[in-house]
């Protein structure tokens, strides 16, 4: 892995950062970087001046400013900031040139020497090479906000997180405005608490509001919540600053792709690869947001697209394979995490991915018609005889209760160390509070002995994942978070009244203090901490409330309605005949 730095050897005076140009390109005023600037003509002026003009999208403008610089002066911000620029515009082998030209030429020397190399290096995806220098440059000046950032950024790449974490959080202890370590702090703090992260993004946004890179990170979250049309909206912002984002179309592209505009989904990957015509990156972050709606089998397709145009995007083969395992074909999967793996290993991911595939290797397989029970060997004598009975009950029960057949085989592994589950299912350890997970055919789970006895019911946490295998089926994939979670819970009562999960005085407590989610957020509430347990007893209670106001058949009209393709409020009207504010309504009396 990525190493930290040992203790700084010579601590030199923190960088001069409060010059007047720097300080207005933090704060997104580009056009008063290029008015203070535009006489300069040493390198590092010109490469600062040139970054304000690709944050506008004026790629043209930046590569006539740079060129002279980078031709005359090889080892120098300038040629730092053109071989860059050529990367992304899908010139590799003169980027290659320009970057190893920066390499060769550099001095060596001083901390913003060694910062440039590392940044070289890492354009040339020579992850070690570039933590070296970086470290190196930390070393030699720990107080400097951008050598942190980008040591920060290299870490949070290879998802090393926790040391992203210390680096941006040393950036901002000298410069708490300093936006790309604002934004690098927001990033490595996403996945466990968004909340903290939105906050983060706000200040960003409040020292610098032409911070493309913000704005679509807001864009990200708000897809996570199926809030489409505020992502839109954070989008239409990027672009409004950077009509060329490359970043901003393929997120566009790839909301285009979920609602089902094939049309526009090709208009803008045209335009996209008119820009970079190797940039088979927009299929990629278009599957990666298929996945994230549970779009396995389409996220396999428009990745294996993207790696069609662009052979050596390493992050797409990793892709692949997650998508790959969520879809049951672990061969594939190894296949394509080893490609990613060969070209770099230093991915926190691809390594787990390998090591837990390794371990999977070594369980037993029961297979009894499209059930498929994979064990790890110690367990497997006592727990098959308890877990493929049940499973097949559950299947059996809910295919009857649902009047759907789910497409086989469904893949069932028990893992009896958490982190292996983890890694299993999102590819990094952790993963604190879940016990289970559901892709459509594949379902993941903790064995007994992963937590300390008591603390869980394997048997209702199948039940539960089973439960999530008809929903996601039966809504092509396209069912959201509360719904099929709240499903799932109500399944458990269900099937076994023990099963009910203890949250009755929680939520009596959070009912009377005014703190419930209101429907329209539900699905925020699974991404923050401090409400993922309130948000499922909530969204169970709310499918109870539907069942005994509606019907069991109108909850599966309801199901059926998000697999043609309708969102909420138009998959309410249609099934429910109500709006959404109509079931807040009826909800809240109920309660």
């Amino acid at each position: 892995s990525l190493t930290t730095a040992s203790s700084a050897q010579t601590r030199a005076p923190a960088p001069a950062t409060a010059d007047p140009a720097t300080r207005a390109f933090n704060a997104g005023q580009y056009d008063q970087v290029e008015a203070l600037l535009k006489a300069a003509t040493d390198p590092r002026s010109v490469a600062l001046r040139a970054r304000a003009a690709i944050a506008r999208g004026r790629y043209a403008d930046a590569e006539m400013m740079l060129a002279g610089s980078a031709a005359s002066a090889p080892g120098s911000d300038a040629a730092l900031e053109f071989g860059l620029l050529q990367m992304y515009l899908g010139r590799r082998a003169e980027a290659t040139r320009t970057l190893q030209g920066v390499l060769n030429r550099s001095e060596d020397s001083s901390p913003r020497d060694l910062m440039r190399m590392g940044l070289a290096a890492r354009g040339l995806e020579k992850f070690q090479e570039a933590n070296g220098y970086l470290r190196d440059a930390s070393g030699l000046a720990p107080d400097d906000p951008a050598i942190n950032t980008a040591w920060g950024e290299l870490f949070l790449e290879k998802y090393n997180r926790a040391d992203a974490v210390k680096s941006f959080q040393a950036a901002l202890r000298v410069d708490a405005d300093y936006v790309p370590a604002r934004l690098g702090l927001a990033k490595a703090t996403i996945e466990e608490n968004p909340p903290v992260a939105k906050q983060a993004l706000e200040k960003v946004l409040g020292t610098n509001p032409n911070y493309v890179p913000a704005h679509l990170l807001i864009a990200e979250l708000a897809l996570d919540d199926r809030r489409r049309d505020e992502a839109q909206a954070s989008i239409k912002k990027a672009l409004e600053i950077n009509p060329n984002s490359l970043e901003a179309r393929a997120l566009d592209a790839a909301i285009a792709n979920l609602e089902g505009r094939s049309a526009d989904f090709q208009r803008i990957v045209a335009e996209i690869l008119k820009i970079n015509p190797l940039y088979g990156e927009v299929y990629r972050v278009a599957g990666d947001h298929a996945a994230r709606n549970y779009r396995f089998d389409e996220a396999v397709d428009l990745t294996r697209r993207g790696l069609m145009i662009d052979q050596n995007n390493w992050q797409a083969y990793n892709n692949l394979g997650m998508h790959l395992l969520r879809t049951g074909d672990e061969p594939g999967a190894r296949k394509a995490l080893e490609t990613a793996f060969k070209a770099d290993p230093y991915d926190v991911v691809t390594y787990n991915s390998l090591s837990m595939l390794d371990t999977v290797d070594k369980f037993e397989t029961i297979r009894e018609g499209d059930l498929v029970v994979r064990l790890q060997p110690d367990e497997a004598a006592v727990m098959r005889e308890v877990v493929m009975p049940l499973a097949q009950q559950a299947l059996a029960t809910l295919s009857k209760q649902w009047d759907f057949k789910p497409q086989g085989p469904i893949l069932v592994e028990m893992f009896p160390k958490h982190d292996d589950f983890a890694v299993r299912t999102i590819g990094l350890p952790g993963f604190l509070g879940a016990l289970g997970a559901c892709f459509g055919r594949v379902v993941t789970l903790d064995s007994p002995r992963a937590r300390p006895p008591g603390e869980f019911s394997w048997e209702s946490t199948l039940w539960h994942e089973m439960a999530h295998v008809i929903t996601v089926q039966m809504s092509n994939q396209r069912i959201p978070r509360w719904l099929t979670e709240g499903i799932s819970v109500f399944e458990e009562r269900r099937a076994r009244p023990e099963w009910g999960r203890e949250m009755e005085v929680p939520f009596a407590q959070a009912l009377e203090q005014g703190k419930l989610m209101k429907l329209r957020a539900l699905n925020e509430g699974f991404s923050d901490p401090r409400l993922i347990s309130l948000t499922y007893y909530q969204t169970s209670l709310l499918v109870d409330h539907i069942v005994a106001t509606y019907g069991e058949p109108k909850l599966r009209d309801l199901v059926r309605a998000y697999g043609r393709g309708l969102e909420d409020e138009a998959a309410l009207k249609a099934a429910l005949n109500v709006s959404f504010d109509q079931l807040q309504s009826s909800f809240d009396a109920k309660l």
